[in-house]
């Protein structure tokens, strides 16, 4: 028994995907898109020709950066700590 039909566009694009009976969007072509907003309108479509149809809006953020340390920036700050603590040190001794 055919249950009818759901595919979808993209910012009302001219082509439709087929979509399976969740509604789920092709990972594949999703991935492919770039950071914004998109209007996904679904269409369903049962086996005597009934249509209907449903707009969201979606939002897609880009990929979270997460920024880190510079290693040499760190080295250097970390060689100028032990350079300084040995100063100190040494300033203390030639006291005694």
């Amino acid at each position: 028994m055919d249950s009818g039909t759901i595919r979808y566009t993209i910012d009302d694009s001219p082509f439709s995907i087929p979509s399976n009976t969740s509604g789920q969007l092709s990972q594949q072509l999703w991935n492919a898109l770039p950071p914004g907003s998109y209007i996904i309108t679904f269409y369903a479509s049962d086996v005597v020709g009934n249509e209907g149809f449903s707009r969201v809006i979606i939002n897609k953020s880009g990929p979270q950066i997460i920024y880190g340390y510079d290693n040499l920036l760190l080295s250097l700050m970390l060689i100028m700590g032990i350079l300084s603590i040995a100063w100190q040190i040494r300033k203390k001794i030639k006291k005694i």
